[in-house]
């Protein structure tokens, strides 16, 4: 029998670590086999293995990964390994903080924008890669924000993340990510065209942190602790960071706060 436990020492320096960092935390175990376990009100597991050699990773909705070897030997009947420190991301802990600039794009595609011009706005950040399914057909959700609500003070960015900086071909235009959409705006997006600017995003593996394994695909990744695609940031009026935002899920909140003087 092996038994795991999770903290994260990040989330614990900004209190409320439950919320910071989420119920959710999923653990793969590698060896010969695979073991998949999702933990939804305990902070500590347990399963039964087989004597061999294993590598554990787990993670949080809002933690970064963390893998850890072991050995299982013939004559253990129970072992009991350390808690992993899962250090949140950076967004967890961007809650409430000012909003980062952005930074390290190679183009755009409409009119620059930053987000020190759009203070007093509500911002919505669409972090997306044009060959992520997820991230396109969501996208026609945030053209129908951007109709209904940029009048009433909404401003959209997206940010293209591009892919390594070894990319033969990376997309550093407004051209260049056009003949890429073609096929997406003809089958998914009914012939439209985003409404609102892109950044596009150098490709570059940047560090987001010294105890944290993976890499950020951008700098604006990084700075943001995105680890996933789409991800969709809502930043208040007065230029700080609120949470991830879900177009269906968070549509009355984005009412509320435009209303708000």
């Amino acid at each position: 029998m092996d038994r795991h436990s999770s903290t994260s020492e990040d989330a614990e320096q900004y209190g409320q670590p439950e919320r910071r960092i989420g119920r959710i935390l999923k653990s793969k175990v590698l060896g010969r086999r695979r073991v998949t376990l999702v933990v939804r009100n305990d902070q500590a597991f347990q399963f039964i293995l087989p004597p061999g050699d294993y590598q554990a990773e787990a993670y949080g909705t809002n933690a970064h990964r963390v893998s850890v070897k072991f050995s299982i030997r013939p004559s253990e009947r129970e072992r009991t390994l350390d808690p992993i420190d899962l250090p949140a991301t950076k967004l967890a802990l961007l809650r409430g903080m000012p909003a980062p600039e952005l930074r390290d794009f190679v183009g755009w595609k409409g009119k620059p924008v930053n987000l020190a011009s759009l203070k007093g706005k509500v911002v919505i950040l669409d972090f997306w890669v044009y060959w992520c399914g997820p991230c396109v057909h969501r996208m026609p959700e945030l053209f129908e924000l951007h109709d209904k609500f940029h009048g009433e003070g909404l401003e959209i960015v997206g940010l293209h993340v591009g892919l390594d900086e070894d990319d033969p071909n990376p997309v550093d235009t407004a051209e260049k990510l056009d003949e890429k959409l073609a096929g997406i705006r003809k089958s998914i997006w009914k012939g439209r065209d985003v409404p609102y600017p892109v950044a596009l995003l150098a490709g570059k593996r940047v560090a987001y942190g010294s105890k944290v394994e993976d890499k950020a695909r951008s700098q604006a990744a990084a700075d943001y602790g995105v680890v996933f695609y789409p991800t969709l940031i809502l930043i208040g009026k007065d230029g700080r960071v609120i949470d991830k935002f879900q177009p269906a899920r968070d549509r009355e909140l984005l009412e509320k706060i435009l209303r708000e003087e």
